[in-house]
């Protein structure tokens, strides 16, 4: 069983503005599994908070399926991006 916290703090270079942040993702699918990630954006900073807890160490070769489909979509929502743009161009939008 393992529990992974990750928090990472950005800050965003002058002359840059945050576009999009990734949107809240939670993940609860059972057999022990459990996901959360979370960003958010204050002035020139952004947070990005995120949980993965696996709360055992052998299932039932049954529930690979799901497994494997819960960590596809883990690493989907891992790969989000934070979207920056230059602030002169989004003040001429």
């Amino acid at each position: 069983p393992e529990i992974e916290k990750d928090s990472i703090t950005i800050h965003v270079p002058s002359g840059w503005k945050i576009e999009t942040l990734p949107t809240a993702q939670k993940r609860s699918p059972g057999a022990g599994f459990d996901y959360s990630v979370s960003s958010s954006q204050s002035g020139d900073t952004v947070s990005v908070d995120r949980q993965l807890t696996i709360s055992g160490i052998m299932f039932p070769v049954n529930d690979y399926r799901a497994i494997r489909a819960f960590f596809n979509t883990v690493k989907t929502d891992d790969d989000a991006q934070i979207v920056l743009q230059l602030a002169q161009m989004a003040k001429g939008n």
